[in-house]
Protein backbone atom coordinates (compact mmCIF):
# COMPACT_ATOMS: atom_id res chain seq x y z
CA UNK A 1 0.00 0.00 0.00
CA UNK A 2 2.76 2.46 0.99
CA UNK A 3 4.65 1.77 -2.23
CA UNK A 4 1.54 2.45 -4.29
CA UNK A 5 0.91 5.64 -2.33
CA UNK A 6 4.46 6.84 -2.98
CA UNK A 7 4.08 6.25 -6.69
CA UNK A 8 0.70 7.97 -6.68
CA UNK A 9 2.29 11.09 -5.21
CA UNK A 10 5.12 10.85 -7.75
CA UNK A 11 2.62 10.62 -10.61
CA UNK A 12 0.79 13.74 -9.39
CA UNK A 13 4.08 15.65 -9.27
CA UNK A 14 4.99 14.40 -12.76
CA UNK A 15 1.61 15.59 -14.04
CA UNK A 16 2.38 19.08 -12.78
CA UNK A 17 5.90 18.97 -14.23
CA UNK A 18 4.59 17.87 -17.65
CA UNK A 19 2.04 20.70 -17.62
CA UNK A 20 4.89 23.16 -17.09
CA UNK A 21 6.80 21.52 -19.93
CA UNK A 22 3.96 21.43 -22.48
CA UNK A 23 2.08 24.62 -21.67
CA UNK A 24 4.90 26.96 -20.64
CA UNK A 25 8.09 25.29 -21.88
CA UNK A 26 9.79 25.71 -18.50
CA UNK A 27 12.48 23.07 -18.80
CA UNK A 28 14.34 23.94 -15.58
CA UNK A 29 11.13 23.72 -13.57
CA UNK A 30 10.30 20.44 -15.29
CA UNK A 31 13.60 18.83 -14.24
CA UNK A 32 13.31 20.24 -10.72
CA UNK A 33 9.87 18.68 -10.17
CA UNK A 34 10.98 15.38 -11.70
CA UNK A 35 13.83 15.24 -9.17
CA UNK A 36 11.31 15.86 -6.39
CA UNK A 37 9.05 13.11 -7.81
CA UNK A 38 12.07 10.78 -7.93
CA UNK A 39 12.50 11.24 -4.17
CA UNK A 40 9.07 9.65 -3.74
CA UNK A 41 9.44 6.86 -6.31
CA UNK A 42 12.33 5.88 -8.60
CA UNK A 43 9.99 5.13 -11.50
CA UNK A 44 9.44 8.90 -11.85
CA UNK A 45 12.64 8.96 -13.95
CA UNK A 46 10.48 7.65 -16.79
CA UNK A 47 9.23 11.22 -17.09
CA UNK A 48 12.43 12.02 -18.98
CA UNK A 49 10.79 10.41 -22.03
CA UNK A 50 8.20 13.18 -22.02
CA UNK A 51 10.88 15.50 -23.42
CA UNK A 52 11.14 13.99 -26.94
CA UNK A 53 7.39 13.31 -26.98
CA UNK A 54 6.54 16.93 -26.18
CA UNK A 55 8.10 18.46 -29.28
CA UNK A 56 5.85 20.76 -31.28
CA UNK A 57 7.06 19.41 -34.61
CA UNK A 58 5.31 16.55 -36.40
CA UNK A 59 6.01 13.05 -35.11
CA UNK A 60 5.53 9.58 -36.57
CA UNK A 61 3.15 8.98 -33.67
CA UNK A 62 0.87 11.61 -35.20
CA UNK A 63 0.28 9.51 -38.33
CA UNK A 64 -3.11 7.82 -38.14
CA UNK A 65 -2.09 4.58 -39.89
CA UNK A 66 0.96 4.18 -37.66
CA UNK A 67 -1.15 4.80 -34.57
CA UNK A 68 -3.57 2.03 -35.54
CA UNK A 69 -0.80 -0.37 -36.49
CA UNK A 70 1.26 0.05 -33.30
CA UNK A 71 -1.77 -0.15 -31.04
CA UNK A 72 -3.11 -3.21 -32.88
CA UNK A 73 0.28 -4.93 -32.59
CA UNK A 74 0.47 -4.21 -28.87
CA UNK A 75 -2.86 -5.98 -28.31
CA UNK A 76 -1.43 -9.27 -29.62
CA UNK A 77 2.00 -8.78 -28.02
CA UNK A 78 1.18 -10.98 -25.01
CA UNK A 79 0.22 -13.89 -27.29
CA UNK A 80 3.48 -13.36 -29.17
CA UNK A 81 5.44 -13.49 -25.90
CA UNK A 82 3.76 -16.73 -24.88
CA UNK A 83 4.81 -18.37 -28.15
CA UNK A 84 8.54 -17.79 -27.61
CA UNK A 85 10.86 -19.59 -25.11
CA UNK A 86 10.83 -17.95 -21.65
CA UNK A 87 11.42 -18.94 -18.06
CA UNK A 88 8.50 -20.34 -16.05
CA UNK A 89 7.91 -17.13 -14.07
CA UNK A 90 7.59 -15.04 -17.23
CA UNK A 91 5.31 -17.67 -18.76
CA UNK A 92 3.01 -17.52 -15.74
CA UNK A 93 2.78 -13.72 -15.93
CA UNK A 94 1.83 -13.83 -19.61
CA UNK A 95 -0.56 -16.72 -19.06
CA UNK A 96 -2.29 -14.76 -16.29
CA UNK A 97 -2.94 -11.90 -18.70
CA UNK A 98 -4.19 -14.18 -21.46
CA UNK A 99 -6.43 -16.17 -19.13
CA UNK A 100 -8.07 -12.96 -17.95
CA UNK A 101 -9.54 -12.46 -21.41
CA UNK A 102 -11.60 -15.58 -20.81
CA UNK A 103 -13.35 -14.06 -17.79
CA UNK A 104 -16.62 -12.75 -19.18
CA UNK A 105 -17.03 -9.66 -17.01
CA UNK A 106 -17.15 -5.99 -17.97
CA UNK A 107 -15.17 -4.72 -15.01
CA UNK A 108 -11.64 -3.36 -15.44
CA UNK A 109 -8.98 -6.03 -16.13
CA UNK A 110 -11.62 -8.70 -16.83
CA UNK A 111 -12.23 -10.30 -20.20
CA UNK A 112 -15.07 -8.15 -21.52
CA UNK A 113 -13.60 -5.14 -19.74
CA UNK A 114 -10.28 -5.51 -21.56
CA UNK A 115 -12.02 -5.99 -24.91
CA UNK A 116 -14.20 -2.95 -24.21
CA UNK A 117 -11.07 -0.95 -23.43
CA UNK A 118 -9.49 -2.00 -26.73
CA UNK A 119 -12.65 -0.97 -28.58
CA UNK A 120 -12.89 2.37 -26.75
CA UNK A 121 -9.29 3.35 -27.44
CA UNK A 122 -9.67 2.49 -31.11
CA UNK A 123 -12.57 4.94 -31.24
CA UNK A 124 -10.51 7.59 -29.43
CA UNK A 125 -7.76 7.21 -32.05
CA UNK A 126 -10.37 7.52 -34.82
CA UNK A 127 -11.97 10.58 -33.20
CA UNK A 128 -8.54 12.23 -32.97
CA UNK A 129 -8.26 11.85 -36.72
CA UNK A 130 -11.80 13.14 -37.38
CA UNK A 131 -11.29 16.18 -35.12
CA UNK A 132 -7.87 17.09 -36.50
CA UNK A 133 -9.05 20.50 -37.77
CA UNK A 134 -10.52 21.49 -34.43
CA UNK A 135 -7.54 20.28 -32.40
CA UNK A 136 -4.51 21.13 -34.52
CA UNK A 137 -3.97 24.57 -32.97
CA UNK A 138 -3.88 23.18 -29.43
CA UNK A 139 -1.46 20.98 -27.51
CA UNK A 140 -3.81 18.05 -27.93
CA UNK A 141 -1.48 15.96 -30.08
CA UNK A 142 1.31 16.26 -27.55
CA UNK A 143 -0.94 14.87 -24.82
CA UNK A 144 -2.24 12.30 -27.27
CA UNK A 145 1.31 10.99 -27.83
CA UNK A 146 1.67 10.50 -24.07
CA UNK A 147 -1.67 8.70 -24.01
CA UNK A 148 -0.79 6.51 -27.01
CA UNK A 149 2.53 5.45 -25.48
CA UNK A 150 0.69 4.69 -22.24
CA UNK A 151 -1.97 2.42 -23.73
CA UNK A 152 0.67 0.62 -25.82
CA UNK A 153 2.77 -0.03 -22.70
CA UNK A 154 -0.41 -1.06 -20.91
CA UNK A 155 -1.03 -3.78 -23.49
CA UNK A 156 2.59 -4.91 -23.61
CA UNK A 157 3.12 -5.18 -19.85
CA UNK A 158 -0.19 -6.98 -19.34
CA UNK A 159 -1.44 -7.53 -15.78
CA UNK A 160 1.93 -7.93 -14.10
CA UNK A 161 1.72 -5.58 -11.11
CA UNK A 162 5.31 -4.36 -11.27
CA UNK A 163 5.62 -3.94 -15.03
CA UNK A 164 2.18 -2.35 -15.45
CA UNK A 165 3.26 0.51 -13.20
CA UNK A 166 5.54 1.71 -15.98
CA UNK A 167 2.57 2.67 -18.12
CA UNK A 168 0.79 4.73 -15.43
CA UNK A 169 2.82 7.89 -16.04
CA UNK A 170 1.61 7.89 -19.65
CA UNK A 171 -1.77 6.16 -19.69
CA UNK A 172 -3.24 8.57 -17.11
CA UNK A 173 -3.15 11.24 -19.81
CA UNK A 174 -6.36 9.73 -21.16
CA UNK A 175 -7.94 12.31 -18.81
CA UNK A 176 -6.47 15.12 -20.94
CA UNK A 177 -7.38 13.39 -24.20
CA UNK A 178 -11.02 12.79 -23.26
CA UNK A 179 -11.31 16.35 -21.90
CA UNK A 180 -9.99 17.81 -25.16
CA UNK A 181 -12.36 15.66 -27.23
CA UNK A 182 -15.32 16.55 -25.00
CA UNK A 183 -14.57 20.29 -25.28
CA UNK A 184 -14.02 20.19 -29.05
CA UNK A 185 -17.27 18.34 -29.73
CA UNK A 186 -19.60 20.01 -27.23
CA UNK A 187 -18.46 23.54 -28.13
CA UNK A 188 -19.21 22.93 -31.83
CA UNK A 189 -21.83 20.18 -31.56
CA UNK A 190 -23.89 21.29 -34.58
CA UNK A 191 -20.88 21.34 -36.91
CA UNK A 192 -20.15 17.61 -36.66
CA UNK A 193 -21.82 14.83 -38.59
CA UNK A 194 -23.83 12.09 -36.94
CA UNK A 195 -20.97 9.58 -37.16
CA UNK A 196 -18.64 11.76 -35.06
CA UNK A 197 -21.38 12.39 -32.50
CA UNK A 198 -22.20 8.69 -32.34
CA UNK A 199 -18.56 7.67 -31.84
CA UNK A 200 -18.18 10.23 -29.08
CA UNK A 201 -21.36 9.01 -27.35
CA UNK A 202 -20.13 5.40 -27.58
CA UNK A 203 -16.77 6.39 -26.08
CA UNK A 204 -18.31 8.07 -23.04
CA UNK A 205 -20.90 5.31 -22.59
CA UNK A 206 -18.34 2.49 -22.72
CA UNK A 207 -16.07 4.24 -20.20
CA UNK A 208 -18.97 4.83 -17.83
CA UNK A 209 -20.17 1.24 -18.26
CA UNK A 210 -16.77 -0.15 -17.35
CA UNK A 211 -16.45 2.16 -14.36
CA UNK A 212 -19.87 1.27 -12.98
CA UNK A 213 -19.27 -2.45 -13.55
CA UNK A 214 -16.10 -2.21 -11.45
CA UNK A 215 -17.90 -0.27 -8.72
CA UNK A 216 -20.77 -2.74 -8.38
CA UNK A 217 -18.51 -5.79 -8.51
CA UNK A 218 -16.18 -4.40 -5.84
CA UNK A 219 -13.11 -4.62 -8.10
CA UNK A 220 -10.46 -1.87 -8.01
CA UNK A 221 -12.13 -0.16 -5.09
CA UNK A 222 -10.89 3.41 -4.68
CA UNK A 223 -11.95 6.63 -2.95
CA UNK A 224 -13.98 7.40 -6.08
CA UNK A 225 -16.03 4.20 -5.86
CA UNK A 226 -18.65 2.85 -3.51
CA UNK A 227 -18.58 -0.30 -1.40
CA UNK A 228 -21.20 -2.61 -2.98
CA UNK A 229 -23.10 -3.09 0.29
CA UNK A 230 -26.17 -4.42 -1.45
CA UNK A 231 -24.16 -6.90 -3.51
CA UNK A 232 -22.64 -8.71 -0.51
CA UNK A 233 -23.60 -12.12 -1.91
CA UNK A 234 -21.65 -11.50 -5.11
CA UNK A 235 -19.05 -14.24 -5.59
CA UNK A 236 -19.26 -15.78 -2.12
CA UNK A 237 -20.03 -12.62 -0.13
CA UNK A 238 -16.90 -10.95 -1.41
CA UNK A 239 -16.90 -7.26 -0.56
CA UNK A 240 -14.07 -4.91 -1.31
CA UNK A 241 -12.04 -4.74 1.89
CA UNK A 242 -10.75 -1.23 1.44
CA UNK A 243 -12.27 1.95 2.82
CA UNK A 244 -14.13 3.89 0.19
CA UNK A 245 -15.59 7.35 0.52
Amino acid sequence: FINGLRQGIAICIVFYAVALLVERRKYKNFFLWIIIAFLFHKSALLAIFFLPLSRKRKSVLDVFVIQLFIYSFSIFFQKFLYSIPMNIYAKLIVLNTLSTLGVMKISINSGLGVLLRYFTYFIVILLSKLLHTQLKESNYYIYFRFFLVGIILQNITGLDMNMSRLSLYFSFFHVFVIAYLFTAITCSWKKFNYLTKLLFAITLSSMMLQFLASVFSGINCSPFQFIPMFWGSYEGDRICNCSCV
